[in-house]
């Protein structure tokens, strides 16, 4: 496009010499077309320039038409910047989408390691606990608290179990997910 605006420009330039070498004189009339042929010299430089008036209001205008021809391209540049940063936008807004994906991946990862754990904690604290609850019932105590405790422990750790499945289900699913 900017090789056609040159060459236009270039075909102007070309016009503007040969109308003053054609009103200078340097170009003989005999070249014009017959029904160019029949116009009058200018006889002083007042003509001369008078002439030179009209073709410059002729090439003002020409101007004006290749600023619009300039108007229509960057407009055209303009939508396609336009068009590459909407491509960004969403380039980023997949790549936020992924980002939170990766977040909440590594989330569910975390609380996974600390449900596993805590169940591990728990039953060694169990084992414990049922080894105090025996040794209570052997020596004649009473061990009931105890058993209580040990049965309230294993039902935390149950549900810690069934969170660590939901968690691992979860995981598999963001996983899979393209």
């Amino acid at each position: 496009m900017r090789a056609y605006i040159a060459l236009v420009f270039l075909v102007f330039l070309v016009l503007w010499l040969a109308a003053i070498a054609l009103l200078g004189g340097v170009i003989p009339n005999s070249w014009l077309p017959e029904f160019l042929s029949k116009l009058e010299q200018p006889g002083n430089f007042a003509h001369l320039g008078e002439a030179m008036g009209t073709l410059d209001s002729l090439f003002s205008s020409i101007a004006i038409v290749l600023g619009l021809i300039a108007i229509l391209f960057q407009g055209r540049e303009l939508k396609a910047s336009t068009d590459a940063q909407a491509l960004q936008a969403a380039a980023l807004t997949q790549q936020i989408v992924q980002q939170e994906e990766s977040n909440r991946l590594g989330a569910y990862s975390v609380r996974l390691n600390f449900l596993t754990a805590e169940i591990k904690h728990m039953e060694n604290k169990i084992a414990e606990m049922v080894e105090q609850a025996n040794s209570k019932k052997k020596n004649g105590e009473d061990s009931t608290e105890l058993w209580q405790i040990i049965k309230n422990t294993r039902s935390k750790q149950q549900r810690y179990r069934q969170q660590a499945e939901e968690i691992d289900t979860r995981i598999q699913q963001l996983l899979i997910q393209p």
